[in-house]
């Protein structure tokens, strides 16, 4: 109905020239943003964002790894759903990763340069790939056993004959 490409019709009149500004680019969830100061690690700032760079390293299912560069203590937030499975590196440090108000991963990232990196490894992920090798494991032996007995090598467990 003559709308720019990209650009959304909003219902109401939005709180602030700030949240129209967000609702009306074409992606308004960028893949990773930094917020500065963190006064707590994971709670929502009023703060202006970008404070620093965000150079994206790699983006692959499972796996992220960023390089930050922050002038002062800042929040990397990833759009990226946020599950208890994901586990967030500094420089290689473990480090906690938490929930914006929106659902998506947040990791405090201390003033300088730094590598973040994402993994997700939940438990239900290794118990799952363990499972898996058992089940490749026991068929691999059902194999096998299956093999020797159409072979004519005769089940020594229980056998009162001796080969000839």
């Amino acid at each position: 109905s003559g709308d720019s490409p990209g650009k959304c019709r909003l219902p109401a009149a939005p709180a602030s020239a700030a949240a129209a500004q967000w609702l009306a680019v074409a992606d308004p969830l960028p893949k990773v943003r930094l917020e500065s100061p963190v006064d707590l690690p994971f709670q929502r700032s009023a703060a202006p964002l970008n404070p620093g760079q965000v150079v994206t390293v790699f983006d692959r299912p499972g796996r992220m790894q960023f390089h930050v560069e922050a002038s002062a203590e800042s929040r990397l937030v990833v759009a990226e759903s946020w599950h208890r499975g994901w586990q967030a590196r500094v420089d290689d440090r473990p480090t906690a990763v938490g929930a914006t108000v929106e659902g998506f991963l947040a990791v405090a990232v201390p003033a300088g340069r730094h590598r973040v990196s994402l993994n997700f490894d939940p438990p239900s992920l290794r118990l799952g790939r363990r499972l898996s090798l058992g089940g490749v494991i026991a068929l691999i032996g059902l194999i096998g056993l299956r093999g020797l007995r159409r072979s004519g090598v005769p089940h020594r467990a229980g056998s009162s004959q001796e080969p000839v």
